[in-house]
């Protein structure tokens, strides 16, 4: 019985993991980001992918196949997507404020500054005046060497749809040095939301937005752990407010802007004890 036991357990545990089937795709060297937007208009989602050769894309070719690669531009690194010229296809903006328009067949055109930016660094998308046109939120624009830390701006730069944006309101926020910035709607109130960790240890900020390309005063939640890098907004416990998966673990969303204390994602060996 004992050993009956044992086997229907080891077996309870096996059906509770979920499987997946693997398929390699090589994209090139040193991968380092992955973005995911419709890049040729066909209704299907495609993959851009950051490599130390340039950003290479790769075509969904329906059914879970992807066509070859398709190397589109130099050393970049894409940080999003989205369609900001209104023509049904996805455009790629990167880190340090460059802007390529989509072709519409897997390449782009040569890459172009964002506006007059040559400070600060463009760290997440939405509409944030809610007129149907993509805005961009810049992080780290005027930083000034004041020790310690240095005080650098958050602004919403507004887009006009056609590829072109102009300066918004700077956010009622000092981002010291901001490695990672998520944006949703995290209080659903059909606006969207900024969330932002610093690399220096400190809160979570929330900024949450008015709905015409401002936000209200920061919300914190500190956390226990400091370095902690929002990576992913969901709703991991199935209550129907957004949380974070970070680094260190889940944040769960309150859904009014702060977020409750961690809790730690289990290890591989943890996931199941038999």
């Amino acid at each position: 019985m004992r050993g009956l036991a044992a086997t229907t357990l080891a077996s309870s545990c096996l059906l509770a993991q979920q499987f997946f089937i693997r398929k390699d795709i090589p994209v090139g060297v040193y991968p380092s980001n992955i973005v995911v937007g419709d890049f040729n208009g066909d209704g299907r989602r495609d993959i851009a992918v950051s490599t130390s050769e340039g950003v290479v894309v790769l075509l969904n070719m329906g059914g879970g196949n992807l066509g070859k690669r398709i190397r589109t531009a130099g050393l970049l690194y894409a940080v999003t997507a989205g369609d900001f010229n209104g023509d049904g296809k996805d455009d790629l903006v990167t880190g340090d404020n460059l802007f390529l328009i989509s072709n519409g067949d897997g390449t782009f055109l040569p890459p172009r500054r964002v506006v007059d930016l040559n400070e600060g660094y463009v760290r997440g998308v939405g509409d944030f005046n809610r007129d149907g046109k993509l805005d961009l939120l810049v992080i780290g624009e005027g930083c000034t060497p004041t020790p310690p830390p240095p005080s650098c701006s958050v602004r919403v730069w507004l887009g006009n749809g056609d590829g072109t944006f102009r300066s918004g309101e700077l956010l009622p926020s000092r981002a010291d040095l901001v490695a990672s910035a998520v944006v949703a709607d995290l209080n659903h109130d059909g606006v969207i939301d900024v969330a932002m960790q610093s690399t220096i240890i400190g809160p979570l900020l929330v900024l949450l937005g008015k709905g015409d390309g401002t936000f209200g005063p920061e919300i914190r939640t500190p956390l226990d752990t400091g370095f902690a890098l929002p990576l992913l907004v969901a709703d991991f416990n199935g209550d129907g407010l957004p949380d974070l998966a970070t680094a260190m673990g889940i944040l769960l969303g309150k859904g009014d802007g702060p977020f409750s204390h961690r809790s730690l994602i289990p290890s591989r060996d943890q996931t199941c004890r038999c």
